[in-house]
């Protein structure tokens, strides 16, 4: 602080003590002519900058006219009296350079100089899966960047390119793809003007199997389809009986029904440990069913007053996701608005 408050009253003193031209002398008939010409200070630089890994420095080519003195000011509060100073600078940006020039007179220049370190853009991404859908791990190796932005690019124009959720200015994203075949990872690393991009592609295969998670009822019914209460104690034990297209059984899960005490739950929850449907080429129903009765049978999977221990059916069919290479992790049914029951089924794929 005491060099930097030295300066400033070394250039106050310099500039206070330039020649100045006496407009009160007598000049013309009534006096001798001054005859003396005054050459003002003309301020100019140049500067060239070096930039390494560790170091961040400005050479300042001196260029004014006409001057004796300098003052130099490098915009990062030190300063400098030297004709060509060669200043260290601690980090990147933008800096406002300042030279005055001191001689008959004085004249400033001011120069924005930029300093910036072109980036390095490095990054690893993993699958959690050889087959769609997976989710992608990122880890961001890159040097010298502010800002960063990622992209998933889809090789087969499958989701829209201004998707959001393939999009993203977080240090290290995770994705998740919900499709299979050719894609790649683009990190854009910027740091203050400078970018370099990098890509990682990635190919995921089609699945060929579907696994049931789980599925979680809403609104759960008091009463069957013939409008009767379930049993008036717990007013209904549901479980589920899974089946495949041709109405066989995969999976009769009567042993773990689910004693309710009340009629109106919020939400009931069946979990599967991801039981293996079969092709995901396939459809399979979901049948709800009462405990009191135990239906082993399908009989006509979509009818349901065939039983009047029958709730409901589910058919779940991606067909139509297939078509378009998206699959889903749940799916949304709204079934029997009498009851407002609604059912979300979480399944994945091998």
């Amino acid at each position: 602080m005491i060099k930097y408050i030295s300066i400033f009253m070394l250039a106050i003193f310099i500039i206070s003590s330039c020649k100045q031209i006496d407009s009160d002398s007598p000049t013309g008939p009534t006096g001798p002519s001054d005859t003396t010409q005054i050459n003002p200070p003309v301020a100019n630089f140049d500067y060239a900058i070096q930039i390494t890994d560790t170091t961040i420095s400005t050479s300042f080519d001196n260029s004014s006219s006409n001057a004796t003195a300098y003052l130099w000011s490098f915009g990062d509060g030190n300063y400098s009296t030297e004709d060509n100073p060669v200043h260290a600078y601690d980090s990147l940006g933008y800096y406002e350079v300042n030279l005055i020039a001191i001689g008959e007179g004085k004249d400033t220049i001011y120069k924005t100089i930029l300093l910036d370190r072109k980036p390095k853009a490095d990054f690893d991404a993993t699958l959690s899966s050889n087959r769609g859908p997976a989710s992608i791990t990122t880890i961001n190796n890159s040097t010298d960047a502010r800002t960063y932005e990622w992209r998933i690019l889809d090789m087969q124009s499958i989701f829209p390119s201004d998707d959001s959720s393939f999009y993203s200015t977080a240090f290290e994203p995770n994705f998740t793809i919900s499709s299979w075949g050719s894609f790649s990872v683009m990190l854009i690393a910027s740091s203050i003007v400078l970018q370099d991009t990098a890509y990682k592609a990635l190919t995921l295969t089609k699945p060929t199997d579907i696994y049931l998670d789980s599925i979680v009822v809403y609104e759960y019914p008091a009463t069957d389809t013939s409008g009767t209460n379930w049993d008036p104690q717990y007013y209904g034990d549901p479980y589920f009986v899974i089946g495949d297209k041709d109405a066989s059984i995969i999976l009769n899960d009567s042993l773990n029904h689910k004693s309710q005490m009340f009629p109106l739950l919020s939400s009931i929850s069946f979990d599967f440990n991801s039981i293996r449907l079969g092709s995901i080429d396939e459809y399979y129903y979901l049948a709800l069913f009462d405990y009191d009765n135990g239906e082993l049978s399908f009989g006509s999977p979509k009818d349901e007053d065939y039983f009047d221990d029958f709730i409901f059916n589910l058919t779940l069919d991606i067909s139509t996701y297939l078509n378009k290479r998206n699959l889903p992790s749940k799916i949304l049914f709204d079934y029997n608005p009498d009851y407002d029951i609604k059912s979300e089924v979480y399944i994945s794929y091998r």
